[in-house]
């Protein structure tokens, strides 16, 4: 059987109908990176990969801050310049990971530009986890609904939350902080299909699995 089609059968009775993406937006301006100052400015006013196949998909996104709509299934996400340089400085500051071993080439940077971003990560210290992180940790520590997570900063929540709904991790990308957090979380992974930009792409394509498996499975799932 399946990871998806096992997961799904034991948190949830039927296929999810009113599926969520909730996005944390931040920006960091000092953060190595090839996205430009104010990225995740209007995200969620532009026509970017994720909003097509959300409105293919019939997934409503909402920012971290908004009041939720009704729904049974919660993709959590972030978008934004810098976010894995963050998520990096987290395990390293708090969970005393190796700056080298957790940080990544993000939104596409050069090897100089890496080596710029593995000093950055070892010069912070960060004391409190970031308002993008701790965003969505809320959001995971209320869930009434099963969980998809998508990204570094998203991972990086389910590490610091005090407590976990059911959850799982569709994709695993590119940074190694992701498999950090999500070993340190205990979160399973379904595979990895080399989406590694974040932004609710990899937990969207996550549900689209989990609905062609539930729709190959047919009436087994309430038997």
């Amino acid at each position: 059987m399946k990871q998806e089609l096992a997961w799904w059968r034991d948190v949830a009775g039927t296929a999810p109908e009113r599926p969520l993406l909730v996005v944390a937006l931040a920006d960091d301006a000092a953060a190595v990176s090839a996205l430009p100052p104010g990225y995740a400015d209007d995200w969620l006013h532009r026509d970017t990969p994720a909003a097509r196949v959300a409105q293919y998909l019939g997934v409503t996104i909402v920012a971290a801050d908004a009041e939720p709509p009704d729904h049974d299934l919660l993709l959590l996400a972030a978008v934004g310049r810098g976010l894995t340089t963050v998520a990096a400085s987290v395990a390293v500051s708090m969970f005393g990971a190796e700056p080298q071993l957790v940080t990544g080439y993000g939104s596409g940077i050069t090897d100089e530009q890496w080596m710029d971003k593995v000093a950055d990560v070892r010069s912070r210290e960060m004391v409190e986890v970031p308002p993008v992180i701790t965003s969505l940790v809320s959001w995971l520590e209320h869930a009434q609904v099963p969980v998809l997570l998508d990204g570094v900063i998203a991972a990086a929540a389910a590490s610091c939350a005090d407590h976990l709904p059911a959850v799982q991790a569709p994709v695993l990308g590119t940074e190694p902080v992701q498999r950090f957090f999500l070993d340190r979380a205990n979160v399973p992974v379904w595979g990895s299909s080399g989406i590694g930009p974040g932004q609710g792409l990899g937990a969207l394509s996550g549900l689209a699995l989990l609905r062609l498996a539930l729709l190959a499975d047919g009436p087994t799932l309430h038997s």
